[in-house]
């Protein structure tokens, strides 16, 4: 290197500079330094917290990002666009009860749903804006102005066949009404969205009833990275800094920003699964319904809910729920893995 005039030798005041320099950084990295371990073990409130949806994470877990981009829980609800929805919609048909449901694209590439009885009269008409599952079977939604309606044929995924959604319950079919099942048989699964299947669905729901309405909200649809780490927005923020994200890698402190359920022990980690993957009840519903489910990863489960069994009483009701399980209280159903792992002699497990 050849430096200013000429001279092959530094000049003697460029090292005292370049010595400054680096002193005043590595000042400055000790003051970040202590921020950071400050920063690091001051607990957060996750409660009410900002959301940052799963791009956001993709950015700095892009393998985590990728391996869950595969999973069916990211494509458990999604808008009905041409790759979310699964059934045959190429003007496919199926009868039930002699009642026959249509499915067929619009003009504008919609996918719509119609169902006509034997004399030819149309009972309903529907247009599909959401779907939920892609694993075994594919549900619908159609809107009514706010209220989402599950519709009342789904698509089997594995058997590539349309499928009335009373087939899909513990119940008996229902008998003909003269040349038709009563139209109340036909539609006895068509269920609001709202206040169903947006809980476990997705992230962060809150189904926002107000009286007779509902301003229904979530985080991001389907089941994404916030379902399970709770909220992201300041952990994205904070870790935007790199040094703060060297400081976390020499470190085995965790990031008060985010939940890691290996973190959390065996119960509060089988929680984090157990909330939806064991069907709960709530003593103040109605809060439920208007505010959401409070619940953030790393709490206690039984401060807000309790999972079902074969017979709480309901409205004084002791087999509201019993058909759901055997007699010795095994649960029969979906949805209720985590009264089987409470159950169970792995009940001090993590589902992890």
């Amino acid at each position: 290197m050849v430096y200013a005039r000429g001279v092959d030798a530094p000049p003697r005041w460029l090292g005292r500079t370049l010595g400054l320099a680096a002193l005043a950084a590595l000042g400055g990295l000790a003051a970040d330094a202590r921020t950071i371990a400050d920063d690091l073990a001051r607990a957060r409130d996750l409660h009410g917290a900002e959301h940052a949806t799963s791009g956001a994470c993709q950015r700095c877990h892009p393998a985590e990002f990728e391996s869950w981009a595969r999973t069916f829980h990211r494509t458990m609800t999604q808008d009905a666009t041409a790759q979310a929805v699964l059934g045959d919609f190429d003007r496919a048909s199926l009868e039930y009860g002699g009642v026959t449901a249509h499915f067929e694209r619009t003009e504008d590439g919609a996918f719509a749903m119609h169902f006509v009885g034997p004399s030819g009269l149309e009972w309903s008409r529907a247009t599909v804006v959401r779907t939920i599952g892609s694993r075994r079977y594919q549900q619908y939604l159609a809107a009514d102005g706010d209220v989402l309606f599950r519709l009342p044929v789904a698509w089997h995924v594995e058997e590539r066949r349309w499928f009335h959604m009373n087939g899909a319950f513990l119940t008996p079919d229902p008998p003909r009404d003269g040349p038709h099942v009563a139209p109340a048989d036909y539609y006895r699964h068509v269920t609001r969205w709202n206040d169903n299947c947006i809980f476990c669905h997705n992230v962060s729901p809150r189904p926002g009833h107000d009286g007779d309405a509902w301003r229904s909200e979530v985080a991001e649809l389907g089941v994404a990275c916030e379902a399970c780490h709770g909220p992201a927005a300041e952990h994205a923020a904070a870790n935007a800094d790199p040094v703060r994200r060297y400081a976390l890698h020499l470190s085995d402190a965790p990031d008060p920003t985010i939940v890691n359920p290996r973190r959390l022990s065996p119960e509060r980690s089988a929680e984090v699964c157990g909330r939806c993957h064991g069907q709960r009840i709530a003593p103040d519903v109605g809060r439920f319904l208007r505010d959401g489910d409070p619940y953030v990863p790393g709490d206690v489960l039984g401060d807000y809910t309790r999972p079902l069994a074969r017979d709480p009483p309901l409205a004084g009701d002791r087999t509201a729920f019993a058909e759901r399980f055997w007699p010795d209280g095994t649960a029969r159903l979906t949805a209720y893995e985590y009264q089987g792992l409470l159950a169970s002699r792995c009940a001090e497990l993590p589902c992890t």
